[in-house]
């Protein structure tokens, strides 16, 4: 009976917090719940202005790709620093962000991707035109975003 009401308790202050409020607070509200499933609904009810997040992201993002294994993507040119950022995948994934100039065999910068630990990204600093080389044995899906 003590754990229901601490769970009503609990949710009553994460529905009653303010949509943007201090997600920290709620966020470790969350992790302190031992039950599972009780953690879980608690980090479901946390508001998340995803419209917003949504529309600021769709304005920086130079390229997407997706695909299923390894591949070379098509060359993409940026005038700016930039990330590449990995938002899914269901495999372990290795990209090689390499300059799609003829002779430059180093990458420019790495990124290695645990399918449990996404999103992840790496931040490129030069300005070019690039290519993705990308080793994995699943599903990927990956942006390249112009950096802030």
């Amino acid at each position: 009976m003590r754990a229901i009401i601490r769970f009503a308790v609990l949710a009553l202050t994460i529905y009653s917090a303010p949509a943007l409020g201090d997600v920290s607070a709620q966020v470790a509200a969350c992790r302190s719940e031992a039950d599972t499933l009780k953690r879980l609904i608690c980090y479901d009810a946390i508001p998340v202005d995803a419209g917003a997040a949504e529309t600021a992201a769709a304005a920086e993002v130079v390229a997407v790709y997706e695909a299923g294994g390894t591949t070379t993507t098509r060359p993409f040119t940026v005038s700016e620093p930039f990330v590449v950022r990995v938002e899914e995948t269901d495999s372990q994934v290795m990209i090689q962000v390499m300059s799609a100039n003829a002779g430059h065999a180093f990458p420019e910068a790495i990124l290695s991707v645990d399918p449990n630990r996404t999103p992840a990204e790496v931040y490129v600093a030069k300005p070019g035109k690039y290519v993705l080389d990308v080793m994995a044995f699943g599903y990927w899906r990956a942006e390249i975003i112009r950096a802030e």
